[in-house]
């Protein structure tokens, strides 16, 4: 006998598991199930859970459920029955647990369930079914409690990813990741762009680098503005398999940034408005439907609630983690550095000028006297309760505090890259230089929001070792210090940053006392490029050039990466926090290679970046299906891998086109899992 537990994607092969088959029946026909006929797809039905399954915001007794149940009839709810238990057949009847939920058209047919009274530090498999249909089988784990003998935690941390700009092999990585407790993501799990434009029409060919016909259109094919928009949005994005893979495997710890609404957002606009809606309208569709499609602890159903995603986790008496929220609620508009007095001097006069500019030193006083105004702020009132999680912790002999947010906290200094080319040119540098100074106003800040409206402001700015990123927290800079204030009451405070698609770690240095404060690791992004989308505008090794220039002028700064897409691994003891910053080689090629290139170890009480030995991808990564898969047991339907009906099904239903993700592109496992 074969039984199936059916996905859209995937048939689990339970033959293996012969000893608990009557146990499985007697489950399947409860679910009502059709068990031992041959399995009718969800795909052929044009319905079932075409979306998966996902798991998120795990505390020691608790953890919350996600699917979605698409259906040919969408105007009617539809009960959906819910599993969890400790066995990976789901046949332990002491540990499962079993509920209903209604998938309706208030949450577009998505579900969340809390599931409550669980067991700490305990593993749990969950899948969710309606009529002839199953989910794919989920696994996610509780946190160890206070006290505990847990004496290791394991955290990914990554943010940023967009359809077209490649494929998702981080997420590929993060689903092999061994003994994993959750995914910290930090926001942009979605891009509001359209299909053509990221971010403005006249962006260079290495925008669009995967092609629609091979990747697949993103949907919909306009920048989403309304609530149908953004649902559809992060649908589509819930059809990769590599996403799929993950989000069954690993629970998710999510904040949003700017993207999942609109780019550059505070709560009063953002950079790109939409024309026929208003701001109040984009933001609360955006935000809700954030919600309906992320596994994470809502605190209500009205507008004002869902502000509210300030959340802090205990993992055991090893780690507190505190995600905040930073774009909507409480940031007040970015300061327009383009417009400012100083910045205009550097940007109207030639660079041999600027030594002998009357008032430039007062201008750029002037400058940073704006950036510090105390009535800038990002993260509002939410800096108490975490000044409060933050100090219990402490209290609690907790080693490490993680906070977690959208935005880079330490100084971003502007690259200097006229020290940088001498180094690297010698000779030639007046003429590279040269070269970078020609380059037309505008075509920096069109690839790079927030670099300079010309390479004058590029290059001035680097020059006297200024911050021009206004969207980080140097434009907040009141907030900056009350965060420190925190930082220097907790035991070991770890900044977990994204938002730049480069990977940076850095020693977070006290103004001060000029003597380490904490340490900070910003994250790669997952598809979209950072600053090595400059490298079709800029002259000589432009990579190289703003690499070393970095340095330069960010003392505080431990490693870079510009060219890569990937995710930062946290391997965390009491006595120590190992960082692994793993690679991919190419997300535009369809096959998965990886590579570490960087680790470092931080020690309690140093407050200081330790370079280190990467951990080695057998010690790190197992292979799916493999004795070390949690979900092990199951065969993988290869079959299913190969031009899937699984978005065709979707086009159906949302009335759009469009070719699968995976369609001429996959032909075996391995071109899937690396």
């Amino acid at each position: 006998m074969q039984i199936y537990l059916r996905s859209p994607t995937r048939q689990f092969h339970m033959e293996l598991l012969r000893p608990f088959v009557a146990t499985v029946l007697c489950l399947l026909f409860a679910a009502g199930l059709a068990v031992g006929q041959p399995a009718v797809t969800n795909c052929q039905a044009g319905q079932g859970f075409l979306h998966g399954v996902a798991s998120g915001d795990p505390t020691a007794t608790s953890v919350i459920l996600w699917t979605k149940f698409s259906s040919r009839t969408p105007t009617q709810p539809t009960d959906l029955t819910w599993y969890i238990s400790t066995s990976n057949d789901l046949s332990d009847a002491t540990s499962r647990t079993s509920g209903t939920v209604s998938a309706n058209g208030t949450t577009d047919f998505t579900v969340k369930v809390d599931v409550t009274s669980l067991q700490a530090d305990t593993r749990y498999y969950f899948a969710f079914a309606s009529g002839n249909y199953s989910s794919q089988l989920g696994t996610t784990k509780t946190l160890p409690a206070m006290g505990g003998p847990r004496r290791q935690i394991r955290l990914a941390q990554q943010s940023c990813v967009n359809w077209r700009f490649g494929f998702w092999h981080v997420y590929n990585m993060t689903a092999q990741i061994l003994d994993i407790d959750a995914l910290v993501f930090l926001g942009d799990i979605i891009y509001e762009y359209g299909d053509d434009t990221y971010p403005t029409t006249d962006a260079p060919p290495f925008h669009r680098a995967v092609d629609a016909s091979v990747r697949g259109s993103v949907q919909p094919s306009h920048e989403c503005v309304n609530l149908s928009d953004y649902r559809l949005r992060h649908s589509h994005a819930k059809t990769d398999a590599a996403l799929q893979e993950m989000q069954r495997r690993v629970p998710l710890i999510a904040i949003w940034d700017d993207h999942d609404v609109a780019n550059n957002a505070w709560k009063g606009g953002a950079k790109n408005t939409a024309k026929g809606v208003t701001w109040s309208e984009r933001m609360a569709a955006g935000v809700q439907a954030w919600h309906e499609y992320v596994p994470i602890r809502s605190a209500g159903p009205t507008e004002a609630d869902r502000l509210k995603i300030y959340r802090s986790f205990n993992f055991g008496s090893i780690a507190t983690l505190a995600v905040v929220e930073g774009r909507f609620a409480f940031r007040t508009q970015q300061y327009n550095y383009t417009q400012d007095p100083y910045i205009q001097a550097l940007e109207n006069n030639p660079p041999d000028s600027w030594d002998t500019l009357p008032n430039l030193a007062q201008l750029r006083s002037n400058y940073y006297e704006a950036l510090a105004a105390p009535d800038r702020t990002i993260i509002g009132s939410q800096v108490q309760n975490l000044s409060d999680d933050f100090a219990a912790s402490t209290a609690a002999n907790i080693p490490w505090q993680l906070f977690g947010n959208g935005v880079i906290v330490s100084p971003r200094r502007t690259p200097d890259v006229e020290q940088a080319i001498q180094e690297l040119y010698g000779a030639t540098a007046s003429a590279i230089l040269g070269g970078l100074l020609s380059v037309s106003t505008g075509k920096l800040a069109s690839v790079i929001n927030g670099l300079g409206s010309s390479a004058r402001v590029l290059v001035g700015t680097g020059r006297f070792n200024d911050t021009i990123i206004t969207d980080g927290w140097d434009g907040y800079v009141s907030d900056r210090e009350k965060l420190h204030q925190i930082f220097r009451n907790s035991a070991n405070p770890v900044v977990l940053a994204g938002d730049s698609h480069n990977a940076w770690a850095y020693n977070v240095i006290d103004p001060n006392t000029s003597l380490p404060l904490a340490v900070e690791f910003d994250d790669p992004s997952v598809t979209p490029p950072g600053l090595d989308a400059l490298t079709q505008l800029l002259p000589g090794n432009v990579l190289d050039i703003l690499q070393r220039g970095m340095y330069i002028s960010n003392p505080g700064l431990q490693h870079s990466e510009l060219a890569h897409r990937g995710t930062i691994i946290h391997t965390i003891t009491q006595q120590n926090l190992h960082a692994d910053y793993y690679y991919a080689n190419n997300v535009y090629d369809t096959t998965l290679s990886r590579f570490c290139g960087a680790a470092f170890d931080v020690k309690p009480g140093a407050h200081t970046l330790q370079t280190s030995q990467c951990t080695t991808e057998n010690q790190l990564f197992f292979q799916l299906g493999s004795t070390a898969d949690p979900l092990m047991g199951f065969s993988l339907d290869q079959a299913a891998l190969t031009g899937t009906a699984l978005y065709d099904c979707q086009n159906t239903q949302n009335n759009t086109e469009g070719s699968s993700p995976e369609q001429g592109i996959i032909s075996d496992v391995t071109d899937v899992f690396g």
